[in-house]
């Protein structure tokens, strides 16, 4: 038996991330967490809309008279949403597109329809900060999972430099 072989580890001798994997995983928590809450959110409309208006924070009542039947509306709606969107979960890449753009368009719509109200005045400015966490930035969270997802396709499948 000889000496101990000492092996001296560089950043260079590290077998390199595949940024692949780690985009699919952070599509996966994305399809994962929005399934889920939205999954969630829309059983509570569904099955206790009284609940819902009373307890959901955000100053929904700002908005209007509370409404069952609309606030059953949106939990289908979300519902579905969610169901979507852990479907895409099973294969992010395969269908990811169509769950991101319509979750995408979705939000976004819902986000304008606040924006119309705060700056119109028909709610409170206040609105600009309470909208904020669950009206505004998960617009600009799906945008950027789409921005990932499109950007591994591109890598799988890189566009053509010319067009016929």
């Amino acid at each position: 038996m000889g000496p101990p072989t000492i092996r001296i580890v560089s950043i260079e001798t590290l077998p390199a991330r595949n940024s692949s994997t780690t985009l699919e995983r952070l599509l996966k928590i994305g399809f994962g967490l929005g399934g889920i809450l939205s999954l969630a959110g829309g059983g509570w409309m569904l099955f206790a809309p009284e609940n819902w208006f009373l307890v959901f924070p955000g100053s929904i009542g700002d908005f209007g008279p509370q409404n069952a039947h609309f606030i059953r509306d949106l939990g289908g709606w979300y519902a579905a949403g969610g169901v979507m969107l852990l479907f895409a979960l099973s294969n992010p890449i395969r269908f990811g597109g169509i769950a991101l753009i319509v979750t995408l368009i979705s939000y976004f719509a819902h986000a304008i329809g606040h924006v119309a109200d705060i700056v119109s005045g028909r709610v409170g400015a206040k609105h600009w900060i309470i909208d904020l966490p669950l009206v505004f930035a998960p617009v600009i969270i799906w945008f950027v999972l789409l921005w990932v997802w499109w950007a591994m396709q591109t890598e799988r499948h890189p566009l053509p430099d010319e067009v016929p």
